[in-house]
Parts: structure tokens; sequence; C-alpha cells
């Protein structure tokens, strides 16, 4: 049961850093609201979305990583000390209560010479000598213990407590007793049923602790409505998994106690009393099992693997999931940098705990003749439900990824956990309680891996839905999954299965070699076609040639479909179908490599890779969707008491094998597999592409020529037509005594430039100030447009020194709670234009009355020629960005410089 307090530990530490990070948040530890108006002042409105680097803008994620870097680690670090204090209260308060327990009882203590000397031969007899020697307590009735327990403390011996009463007993009554609670000490279960409890009883709490304080703020009920109730069924989740492993614990002590005094009947009568049926609801949560499921002793318990366990089961491990995910985002830097480790890192956490639980107490009902539907339905719920739910105390969820899209997402999840159960199942029912230890790990690893996989590929796949609607970038995002360490899945799971094979009667190897037959058939069928499908389409095109391979590698990877159902048709076995699958798109893939070497194509080690790594994966992809055509081929074959012999099933795997190839290579299975235009999804494309460029300017005359006063006010006439309604002109606002800007290096920046504009005065100058009302604000959104022509080309050089000089300032704040304004200054990168230009974003927060007020400064600054044309548009807000105004702002930006560029071309 060491898997249990694995458990344990992954569900404390998540609740641990679920709670610090929503502390963190609402009490804005890591200055949240700086780091949301940093992100607001980009134009970037901050969403529910926890890998916002997939859809963000490509040429503003170091800009936004900037904002974020020093958030991210405060909240990592956050996360991480919760993730280490919670488990500790659990260790404290299992430390207290036991301490606690101990001295009650030590002063209610009785002695019984007899019972002590009985004791201390069961002890013996079980080999329980020095320092593992547990301690008798007898209590008497009025102590208020009416049945034994044993109770026990790190380091400390256990105690095994037992009503005094028992002195006026039978010799065996008593035997029965102290056999039953020696057996839990031999199991080494003490410790881990204390921390499950308080597990359970941890999580709301600990949650609710955490934001408290702030519940009032729309920031707080914004993100955190949901955790509550997730919180509650994370809570649900882990007494549910304590009470099924408790009551199996009270089993497996009765069969110790059966063994060690070899009279089932006497054990039977003492654990087995008569009583009152147990409401079924009440057997969910119950700690001991009922009178009638005692009595059958050794007998194999159903009930505990079955659809509440392993709904419970897949919530633990999607939660666990999306908490790695979180605090490895933050440990691997911003959340707009590459998240493929943190994405790899969590998917195998997560994948690993669901099946260090399911696969052993599916075996266990395997070993029984109940059916397989509860069990797999709970699993797919829990595998769902855990991971579009939003995780207690976690300000984000994975699922938004999908945005509206949510139902293609709920699609993807549905195929994956139903091929992954299916798998799980399949290993589960081969090596048997009794097999080797190496088999039952081959067993949990097989099924990691292939949840795993699973997983990376709902998230690349949704990620490509969301960010194109395309089904093209789908399929791009799933083929270039396996690019990454999940491209060795299909590996891993191959050597589970073999694992799972070491443990087969030596009769049974008579399968492995059928199933050889069909590696050999369709593997040399599928890389044969592959590689002429390549030699005989090759064409020097780099884009052409880059398809032809992609195909190539996909007929190699239709071999595997064909191969598992073959393979389950001749050996009925999944471990086996599966590991025969890969090796046939192994033996495929080395095929069409020769067929391509002696045809001169890809002669080096990275073809020869590729072309098994490549369709192996893309295989597995095609097997998770392809799970329910083999649960029906699998479903089939099991009615029939004669396996069919590979010698019949060969020739038409291998047929099969042929057509799908045609199929494909004739372009008839391209919307599933590859198409020639897929690679323009790729994000090395999207790395490469910069801001969409402005209109070009219609008309002859110069934009860049001096103005005349006439000239710039028609350049600014069209200003009017594009503010947002309502608005007011304005009175430009006149200068004012300057303030001092800290660090000095700012100030003297701010100064230099000041005076230097002061020195060169433009020629002509003028000024247009609107105010829009903007919902979400603290008053309304100034628009400030200045146009200056002077008699001398104009460079920006000027706005590089500020910005490299003030990248953090401070201002004077009066009336505010903090003395200061803390200000960050960020170049934006281009903005399309032809000319000259500098995007930069100024943001301020401040404290009034407890909560944080930001003000933004968004500056456009174009040098055309001898004109300058400066934008300006700021706003306030308190706390939450108003997403619509940032939005409006932003486009209203581009709108006017567009505007008045093209204006001074005529």
């Amino acid at each position: 049961m060491w898997w249990v307090h694995l458990l344990v530990l992954l569900m404390l530490a998540s609740a641990g850093a679920g709670a610090a990070q929503a502390f963190f948040e609402v009490n804005n530890l890591g200055d949240n609201a700086a780091a949301l108006a940093c992100l607001t002042g980009t134009g970037f409105t901050p969403g529910d979305n926890p890998v916002g680097w997939q859809t963000t803008v490509v040429h503003l994620k170091d800009v936004l990583a900037a904002c974020t870097a020093d958030y991210t680690a405060q909240h990592g670090t956050a996360a991480l000390v919760g993730a280490l204090v919670l488990p500790a209260v659990a260790l404290l308060l299992m430390l207290v209560g036991g301490f606690a327990d101990r001295r009650r009882l030590h002063r209610r203590e009785v002695a019984v010479a007899s019972l002590a000397e009985r004791f201390g031969v069961l002890c013996d007899s079980q080999g329980l000598v020095g320092r593992s020697r547990p301690r008798l307590v007898l209590v008497p009735p009025a102590s208020g213990v009416r049945t034994a327990y044993t109770t026990g403390l790190p380091l400390r011996p256990p105690w095994v407590v037992v009503p005094s009463g028992y002195e006026h007993a039978s010799t065996t009554a008593f035997d029965v007793v102290v056999l039953h609670e020696l057996g839990h000490i031999r199991s080494r279960d003490l410790l881990w049923a204390s921390a499950v409890w308080w597990t359970g009883w941890l999580l709301v709490p600990s949650f609710v602790l955490s934001v408290a304080s702030s519940l009032k703020f729309s920031l707080v009920l914004r993100y955190y409505n949901g955790s509550v109730v997730t919180a509650v069924v994370a809570a649900v989740a882990a007494l549910v998994l304590r009470a099924a492993l408790l009551r199996r614990r009270e089993l497996v002590a009765d069969g110790y106690a059966a063994e060690a005094l070899g009279d089932r009947e006497a054990v039977r009568a003492a654990v087995s009393p008569a009583g009152r049926p147990v409401p079924r609801l009440r057997r969910v949560f119950a700690v001991h099992p009922t009178p009638e499921e005692r009595r059958d002793i050794g007998k194999a318990r159903l009930w505990e693997s079955g659809f509440l366990f392993s709904a419970a089961a897949g919530l633990a491990a999607m939660f666990a999931y999306q908490f790695a995910l979180r605090l490895s985002q933050d440990t691997f830097g911003s959340l707009f940098d590459d998240q493929r480790w943190p994405l790899t890192i969590s998917a195998a956490l997560g994948a690993l705990v669901w099946a260090v639980i399911v696969v052993p107490a599916w075996t266990r009902r395997a070993a029984g003749q109940a059916g397989w539907a509860a069990p797999w339905v709970g699993s797919m719920c829990g595998l769902v439900l855990g991971f579009l739910a939003h995780p207690p105390g976690a300000d984000s969820r994975i699922a938004s990824i999908a945005g509206e899209r949510w139902p293609a997402l709920l699609l993807f999840l549905v195929v994956v956990s139903f091929a992954a159960t299916a798998f799980a199942i399949g290993c589960a029912r081969v090596p048997g309680t009794r097999a080797p230890r190496l088999a039952r790990v081959g067993a949990v690893v097989a099924v990691a891996a292939v949840l795993g996989g699973a997983i990376t590929a709902v998230v690349h796949s949704t990620i490509g839905h969301a960010m194109f609607e395309d089904l093209a970038a789908v399929r791009f995002h799933l083929a270039s999954t396996g690019f990454d360490l999940w491209g060795h899945t299909p590996w891993v799971v191959l050597a589970g299965a073999l694992l799972i094979a070491s443990g087969k009667r030596p009769a049974e190897w008579s399968v492995v070699r059928q199933c050889s037959g069909v590696v050999l058939l369709t593997g040399t069928v599928g890389g044969v076609v592959a590689g002429l499908s390549l030699v005989l389409r090759y064409s020097d095109d780099v884009d052409r040639r880059t398809f032809l391979v992609s195909q190539m590698w996909w007929v190699s990877a239709l071999v595997g479909v064909v191969a598992l159902l073959a393979a389950l048709v001749v050996g009925r076995s999944v471990p086996t179908a599966v590991a025969t699958s890969v090796l046939a798109v192994l033996w495929a893939g080395l095929v069409q490599y020769a067929v391509t070497f002696a045809d001169g194509i890809g002669r080096n080690g990275n073809m020869l890779w590729a072309s098994v790594r490549n369709p192996a994966w893309s295989s597995f992809v095609a097997l998770l969707v392809c799970a329910p055509v083999a649960l029906v081929v699998s479903a089939l074959t099991r009615r029939s008491h004669r396996g069919p012999r590979a010698f019949a099933w060969g020739p038409l795997a291998g047929l099969a094998t042929a057509g799908l190839a045609l199929l494909l290579v004739g372009g008839f299975l391209a919307p599933v597999t590859v198409r020639e235009d897929d690679t323009r999804f790729s994000l090395a494309a999207l790395a490469q592409q910069s801001p969409e460029p402005l209109p070009a300017v219609p008309g002859t005359a110069d934009p860049g020529r001096p103005l005349d006063g006439a000239t710039a006010t028609a350049a600014l006439s069209g200003l009017p037509a594009l503010m947002p309604r309502p608005f007011e002109a304005e009175e430009p606002s006149q200068p004012t005594t300057r303030v001092t800007f800290q660090p000095e290096s700012c100030d003297d920046v701010i100064a230099e430039g000041a005076a230097e504009e002061a020195a060169s005065a433009p020629a002509v100058r003028l000024e247009k100030a609107y105010s829009v009302t903007a919902q979400g604000t603290v008053g309304d959104m100034d628009v400030n447009v200045v146009l200056e022509s002077h008699t001398d080309p104009q460079d920006l050089s000027g706005i590089d020194r500020e910005v490299a000089a003030c990248s953090e300032y401070r201002l004077p704040a009066v009336g505010f709670d903090t003395p200061y304004w803390d200000g960050t200054m960020r170049l934006l990168p281009s903005t399309g234009q032809p000319h000259p230009s500098r995007a930069v974003s100024l943001t301020q927060t401040a404290v009034k009355s407890g909560r944080t007020a930001v003000f933004v400064f968004r500056q456009n600054a174009v040098a055309v020629g001898h004109n300058v044309l400066r934008i300006a548009i700021g706003y306030g807000y308190v706390e939450t960005p108003p997403t619509a105004t940032v939005r409006t702002a932003e486009a209203l930006m581009t709108s006017i410089t567009a505007d008045v560029v093209r204006r001074l071309g005529r």
C-alpha cells in the first residue's frame, strides 16, 4: 500500500498549493494588480487561460513575459510553500491527536496479567519482537472504548487498545481481536489511515480560510466562484477513497487473523455479529465492512473498485495534474514562455497518480466475476470532470484553453478517457493478483504512459483548434506533439507490455508466436507501400516533399491499427495486441527506410529515427480514436471458445494494410491524417509573423514634407469620426509643474528630454484632446493627439532613452494610502508602420482604501520625415482591468495612426 502514502501526499500538497495560490491572489501579495496593469498596457486582456502563451500574439510574448516574470516567480514560491505547509499541518494534527489519545488512555489503563501474558505469546508467534513489538493497553468500560483498535505514532511502538472486558471472554475471542490488530501492524497501514482522514477534512477549510479575507471583492468572485464546490468534491473524493481503503484494510486484517489462528469459523463469528442492514449511501463512507461482507473471509471484494472509487481516482489524478501544471509553469518561467516542459511534467504526474490507484484495484477486481461497466463509466466521469473542473484554490483551469469551443474539448476528452480506461482494464485483467512484481510494475507504467500521452494530445489538439478553428491545425498539433518527449510514449507502452508478458505461463507464448506473424506481414506490406509512396512521387519542392514524407509516415502508422485488431482476434490480450501494434509500426518504419535508402533518399541517422518515431506516435493517436472499434473486436472474439489461427488472419491483415495505404495515398483519408498545407500552422511559422502592415498611403504628396497650419488641421480633421460614442472634445491641458521621478537616473533623462523638446520648438504644432466615456474606468478615457512639423527630419531616439532609464519608476501619490505611484514603462513591438515608430506602455499602481488603483497610459509616436505624430490614451480603473475599454483603446490607437498618416499623404 505504498501508493496510498504517495496519493495522500499529493492530495495534501495539491490542496496546500491551491490554498496558497488563493491566499497569494486575494491578498495581492505578489502585486497581482501591477502585473495585470502591465498586461493591460500592452493591449492584452488577461483571461481565465493558464496556457495563454499559445493564443497570444507571437510578437508580444517577450513584452508579456517581462510583465509577469516577477509575479510568476513569487506565485510559484507561494504555491511551493503551501504544498509543504499543508502536509506539515496534517502531520502535526496526526501527532497531536495521537499524543492526546495516548495520554487519555494512559490515565485509564488497567492491568490484567492473564491477557498481557497471552498478548505476548501472540506477538511472539507473529515475529513481533524488539522495537516492532506493540504494547497492549487494556481500558475499562468507563473509558468509552467499546471495540479494540490500534493507534500509532512515527518512530514509536504502536498501541493495541483492547477493552478489559475480554478478561471474561474466551481465549479464542481475545486471540481473534488481537490477531486482527496485529494484522494492521504487519500491514503498516496505521499512519496512512490517519493521514487520509485529515486529508479529507482539511481540503475545504484550508481553501475557505485562504480567501475569507477578500471574498467581497469582484476579482475573487470572478476567479474563485466555483472553487468552493470543487473543494467539496475533492474532499468527498478523498473521503470516499479513504473509506474504500479502510474497508479493505479491515478485511485484510480479518484474513490475516484467520490464517494465523487457523480457524476461519472462529474469526467469522467474532467479526461479523448480527445487526441492522446498513443503508447503501452510508456504505460508501463507512470505514468498516458490513457484517455480511465480513462473513466471506478471503473473498475478492469488488465494491472497492467500482463506480465511485474509479470516479474519485480520476478526479484526484486530474486535480494533481492541474496543480502540477500551474506550479511547473511558475517554476519554469513566465506564463508566456515555452510550456512544453510544464505540460509534460504535469501530464506524467497526473497519469502516474491515476495508474498507481486504479491498476492494483482493478487487478483485484479481475480476479472476481463482476462486470466492468461501473468502473469504466466512473473512470471516464472522473477523468473528464477532473480535467474540466476548476480546482480548489487555482485561479485558472486548463480547460479554459478551449473557450467557446468546449464541445470539441469535451469530445476529445471522452475519446481519450475511453481509450485510456479500456487499456487500463485490459492490463489489469492480464497480470492477476499473484503475477510477478515486474508484471504489475509494467502494467502501471504502460497505463500511465497511455494516459499521459493522451492528455497531452488533447491539450495540443485543443490549442490548435482554438487558435485557428481549422481541422488542419488539429492534425498538425497532434503530429507535432510526437516531436517532443511524448513521442517516446509508444516505446514506454511497449516496455510495459513486455513486462506484463513476462508474467505469462510458458503455454501462452504460442500467442506471441502467432502475433509475430501479424507483425511481419502487416509491417512488410505497410513499409513497402509507404516507401514507394515517396520514391514514386518524389519532388524537389520543399513543401511538396514535406507533405509526401508525412504521408509516408502515416502509411506506416496505419499498420499499427491493423496489427492491433488482428492481434486482438488472435491473442485476445490487450497488452499483447498493443505490443504487436507497436512492433508492427517499428518493422514498417524500418522497411520503409530500407526502400527509400535503396533509392538514395534520406540516407542519414535522423531519417532512420524519424521513420520509426513519427509513425509510432501517429499510430498511438490513431489507436486512441479507434479504441471503440478495438473494444467491439475484442468482445466478439471473446465469445468464441477457440481462437482463430494466425495463418488465417495474417494475410487478411496484410490486405487490409495495403487497402488503407492506397486510400491514404489517394487522398481519401486526408481529413484525418495529413494534407499538403498543414505545415502553415507550425509555431515556427507563427514566430516569424509580424503585425500586419497598415494600409498603404494613397495620394501623391510626400507625407514627410513640412506642414503648414492648414495641412496639419486637415490631417487631424478625421479624429471626431473615429472617437467612440459618447465623447466630448476638450481643450488641451496646459503644462503643469514637473513632478520628480525616482530613481534619479530616470528623472535626469526625463528632464533632458523636456529641455531638448523646448530647444527645438516645432514650426507647426496642433493638439486635439477628447474625453471618451469608457465602461469600467474611474472617470473617462482621455485621448490626446499631437501633430508637430519641424524644419529638420526627426527621430525618436529620446523615447528609447526614457524607456531604458525608467523601466521601473515612482511618482508621488497624493491622497492615497501609499506615498508613491509604482510605475513600469515598456517598449512594445513595432506597430506595422513603414515609418519609424515607437509604442510605449506606462502603467502606475497605488493603494487607496485598501484597494489597488491603476492608471494605464499608452503612447504611440510616428516620425514621418519632418513630422511627428504623438498619440496618448489614458484611463484608470480599480483592480479589475476593463476588458472592453482595453480593446477599444487598442483599436482607437491603430485607427488614429492609420487615418492621420493617410491624410498626411494627400
